[in-house]
């Protein structure tokens, strides 16, 4: 089981039922996007593209499981001619993105809350300014990623660009304590039938 990919793809389908009147789409981003790709993405904002940007401090538990902590990011991405309408889409949507964030566990038994939850307009960065890469949250990864989305050196006009950053403390591994599965055991079953008795092995389950 991929904890990673699970997770990821959980994050995404919560945003999307969340915001489902408002985005016109909510993916995984998977990558560097071919020219085609961004054309037709473009075509369908507002979009929120949730990538994971690295993992930080790892500990050990007492089940010998570790808890991870994992750094999200989720693109709000909008195109738009009209100024206005553009600013408005993203401010209207970046608040509700916070609220939803704001320690969710996404359903998931080995989620930790979300937690630092902090968004940042990267509008700069599609106008070729550079950015401050001190923090993981703007930082190579979320950066070559935001590029991916805007264009790159090809940059795109019209657009508002922001990520939506977190953290969130997942326990991979096996737990060491878990109960075993039930382990079927044969029984002996006497049978009548007709007159005559016989001896049937039927399966029962017990307890590890």
């Amino acid at each position: 089981m991929s904890h990673f990919s699970d997770y990821t793809d959980t994050v995404v389908a919560s945003i999307g039922n969340k915001l489902a009147e408002r985005l016109k789409a909510c993916k995984a981003l998977a990558g560097l996007l071919e020219t085609t790709e961004l054309s037709a993405l473009h075509q369908q904002t507002p979009a929120v593209f949730v990538a994971m940007a690295g993992t930080g401090e790892m500990t050990y538990v007492e089940t010998e499981e570790q808890d991870t902590v994992v750094r999200m990011v989720a693109y709000l991405l909008v195109v738009n001619s009209n100024a206005r309408e553009r600013e408005f889409a993203a401010q209207e949507l970046i608040p509700r993105l916070l609220v939803h964030i704001a320690g969710q566990q996404w359903g998931l038994s080995y989620a930790h809350p979300a937690s630092a939850i902090e968004s940042q307009d990267l509008h700069g960065l599609a106008q070729g300014f550079k950015s401050d890469t001190s923090s993981w949250r703007t930082g190579v990864s979320v950066l070559a990623r935001a590029a991916d989305l805007y264009g790159g050196d090809s940059l795109i006009k019209n657009l508002a660009i922001w990520a939506v950053t977190w953290e969130q403390k997942l326990r991979i591994g096996t737990d060491a304590f878990a109960a075993e599965p039930a382990v079927p055991t044969p029984t002996e079953v006497f049978s009548t039938m007709h007159g005559k008795t016989s001896l049937v092995i039927t399966q029962a389950t017990t307890e590890g």
